[in-house]
């Protein structure tokens, strides 16, 4: 009941828990700050978000407010057929004076939790438009596109022009399946040799058996470097 209204998440159930054993028994009085709280939804392609969003943005900045945006396609999804045209997306919310501050920050795409933790800090900073144009982005990412954003979303129905747009593709039912086989006629199926599907069974099992042997070397080669890095970094 103390908390209604704020966010059901369970760090900012800690992070305010925390504060208050301090201003009961440390002798503090600094109040839990509830803006600019971070959160991620982990579906397959992650959504993350800080600050307010869009729709909110409009109404309390109006004329006031700038959104940047853009689609994006991460490295790994270029060699991925499956993905197809697929992109991603992230947005900033900005207002339109002064060195343009950030009032929120939404991303749809991979490890999207991991990017808004960082620009969350950011923000309760004072991030700045100018800031992120300022910083030097980290090639190939997908954050680096947060410090490349130049298209200027105009309103709700634009498109950014960058990667294509929202609207997916309507693939043609006809094109999933196959034609059907006419009913009078019996597929030709023949006969299975032995000798032939032993063969094949053996050397399934022998590729089989070899990437097994190359993957828990190459784990352990990589645990020997993360170890190492890790020394070197400490």
């Amino acid at each position: 009941d103390v908390v209604e209204g704020m966010l059901e998440l369970t760090p900012v159930a800690i992070q305010s828990g925390k504060m208050l054993a301090d201003r009961l028994f440390g002798g503090a009085y600094k109040l839990m700050d509830y803006h600019n709280v971070p959160t991620t939804v982990f579906t397959p392609i992650e959504y993350a978000s800080v600050g307010i969003s869009e729709e909110n943005a409009r109404d309390q900045y109006g004329d006031d407010l700038i959104v940047y945006h853009s689609f994006f396609k991460p490295l790994l999804w270029a060699l991925n057929k499956e993905r197809g045209d697929a992109d991603c997306y992230m947005k900033v919310l900005c207002e339109n004076k002064g060195d343009r501050k950030v009032v929120g920050v939404h991303i749809l795409g991979p490890d999207a939790g991991e990017m808004i933790q960082g620009l969350a800090v950011a923000m309760k900073a004072g991030c700045t438009k100018a800031h992120l144009d300022g910083t030097v982005g980290i090639h190939p990412t997908c954050a680096e596109t947060f410090t490349t954003l130049t298209q200027i979303k105009e309103d709700a129905g634009q498109d950014a022009a960058v990667g294509g747009d929202l609207q997916m593709e309507i693939i043609p039912v006809q094109h999933l399946v196959k034609e059907a086989m006419p009913t009078d006629t019996v597929p030709y199926s023949p006969p299975v040799n032995p000798e032939e599907f032993v063969r094949l069974a053996v050397g399934l099992l022998t590729v089989g058996l070899a990437f097994t042997c190359w993957l828990m070397m190459y784990n352990v080669t990589r645990t020997k470097f993360e170890r190492s890095l890790t020394k070197e970094l400490i």
